[in-house]
């Protein structure tokens, strides 16, 4: 584990930081797997008014509400798009990276990739990052 620098109280308060990115690492790292995950379910569905049967493919694996809680979007670690465009930092860097796969599992693939990345940065400076400031600067 670093040892961190600066005041006992800026320490205290980047040690808390810290652990809260070692939490969201984890959580991305579960995130990159649902969304790598290409299974699909099959499930019949009836019209209530015409009555006909529809077969409704849905993604076995789920993010769940508890997960996606965990990400933030534009976290000071997310991976940057080459072109700014808006404000919408991950959706800019995600759609970019979506045209470099095929197939209707592109923009899932694209969001893992983004995920992941954005674990990396955070384990980059978990691994570099000594001072308090730069945790306080980055929360």
């Amino acid at each position: 584990k670093m040892k961190l620098t600066g005041t006992e109280k800026q320490v205290a308060w980047a040690e808390d930081i810290r652990k809260k990115y070692q939490m969201m690492m984890a959580k991305l790292d579960e995130a990159e797997k649902i969304m790598r995950d290409t299974t699909m379910t099959e499930e019949k569905v009836v019209d209530p008014i015409f009555g006909q049967e529809h077969i409704v493919k849905y993604y076995a694996s789920k993010m769940t509400d508890d997960l996606r809680a965990w990400i933030p979007q534009n976290c000071p670690f997310s991976p940057e798009p080459e072109k700014m465009v808006g404000h919408a930092k991950d959706i800019s860097w995600v759609g970019e990276r979506e045209k470099q796969y095929e197939g209707p599992n592109a923009g899932r693939f694209a969001q893992a990739d983004y995920y992941k990345a954005t674990r990396e940065n955070i384990e980059k400076a978990l691994n570099t990052e000594s001072s308090s400031k730069f945790w306080i600067e980055n929360r």
